[in-house]
């Protein structure tokens, strides 16, 4: 079991990764092409952001996560119930 829960983790890992890279493309585009200082606060909020959003909303609404998904694996409260908001933030 814990081997499964690694290996989804380690897939959500590059999830989470391409989620920046194409955040990170979007940013430097509207920043006119010029590079974005990787110690701004503002660029690691939005980048905290996106991950947060990724797994909140994939758990709350699946109850999975892609990596989840791959290894059958599912987050649920007591009873089977499905995740409100609350608990998947």
């Amino acid at each position: 079991m814990f081997f499964r829960l690694l290996a989804a983790l380690f897939y959500d890992l590059i999830v989470v990764c391409s989620l920046f890279m194409l955040t990170t493309a979007i940013a430097v585009y509207f920043n006119q092409g010029q590079a974005i200082p990787p110690a701004s606060r503002g660029y690691q909020s939005l980048l905290a952001a996106i991950m947060g959003a990724y797994f909140i909303l994939s758990f709350r609404y699946g109850g999975q996560t892609i990596g989840f998904k791959s290894w059958r694996l599912r987050l649920i409260r007591g009873a089977g119930l499905k995740l409100r908001l609350v608990n998947a933030a």
